[in-house]
Formats: C-alpha cells, sequence, structure tokens
C-alpha cells in the first residue's frame, strides 16, 4: 500500500481529521511549487538554441565508422564480378 492509498484509508476511517488533511495538501503544494521553481531555474541553464537534427540516424553513421576501422584495408564502392 503506498502513501497515498494509505491516506485514503485514513480519512475514510476517520483517524485523519480535515485540518491534518489540509496541512498535508498545504506541504505538498509548496514541495511541488519549489519543485517547479527548480525546474525553471535548471531549463534556464540549458542552451537556448536547439541541437541540430541530421538527416542519417546516428546509428547507422556509427556503425559505418566501426566497419571502416575494422576493415581500413577494403576499397569502398562496388564489387564487380568476374566473368569466368
Amino acid at each position: 500500500m503506498d502513501a497515498t492509498e494509505s491516506l485514503e484509508n485514513d480519512v475514510r476511517e476517520g483517524r485523519i481529521d480535515a485540518d491534518r488533511l489540509i496541512a498535508v495538501v498545504d506541504a505538498l503544494q509548496r514541495q511541488l511549487r519549489r519543485a517547479t521553481q527548480r525546474i525553471a531555474e535548471l531549463e534556464k541553464l540549458l542552451p537556448n538554441a536547439p541541437t541540430a537534427k541530421v538527416d542519417e540516424a546516428f546509428s547507422l553513421r556509427a556503425e559505418e565508422k566501426r566497419q571502416e576501422a575494422r576493415n581500413p584495408t577494403k576499397p569502398k564502392g562496388s564489387r564487380k564480378r568476374r566473368s569466368s
């Protein structure tokens, strides 16, 4: 049972009065407000310019580099079949 379910049960069964419930809601609102302000501060620290999108997928480019590193002597281009 999580904290929300526990609180709901306590309210239903009368173990928590309205003043305590209001205090809990108030505390959570203050915590949420502080978290929202902190997020806004951190977002101001981020660079404003969005990163440039690349036409090709990163993984494709990375795979090509890995292939080149593995086989540096193979020429690029298509292979031609020999006639027999």
